[in-house]
């Protein structure tokens, strides 16, 4: 239930966009991230959560290339359009659902309701 939801950004970080972020954090910047990841690791790890819903690819890549963990099973879910419209994975064995963001996805109404039902359909098995 959304009671028992948590939400959390992967960047603790805000900026414009990336090539801002890039640009202010200069030197730090990899300090500054490594710091972010190894916090959000921690919080999953202590959280256990029953499942995941990133918001965002770019997110998603960032779990998968700068986590201390696994993941598995990764399916990539093609729209109508034949683009990516979500993943599906299990990290260290957590159901994950990712999306793209919501800020600047263009979506079909076709290819929302694929998505509704992929993601139903993960929460099921959870």
């Amino acid at each position: 239930t959304l009671s028992e939801s948590v939400t959390l950004p992967v960047l603790f970080f805000r900026s414009p966009k990336l090539s801002v972020w890039e640009k202010d954090a200069g030197d730090k910047r990899d300090e500054m991230e490594s710091f972010c990841f190894e916090k959000v690791n921690e919080i999953i790890n202590g959280l256990k959560p029953k499942m995941l819903l990133v918001l965002g690819f770019r997110t998603y890549r960032y779990l998968k290339e700068n986590l201390s963990i696994e993941v598995k099973d990764e399916i990539e879910n093609i729209g109508e359009s034949k683009r990516r419209i979500s993943y599906q994975s299990k990290l260290s064995g957590i159901p994950m659902f990712c999306i793209m963001h919501p800020s600047g996805a263009h979506i079909s109404d076709k290819d929302l309701n694929k998505n509704r039902k992929l993601f139903f359909k993960v929460m099921e098995s959870v």
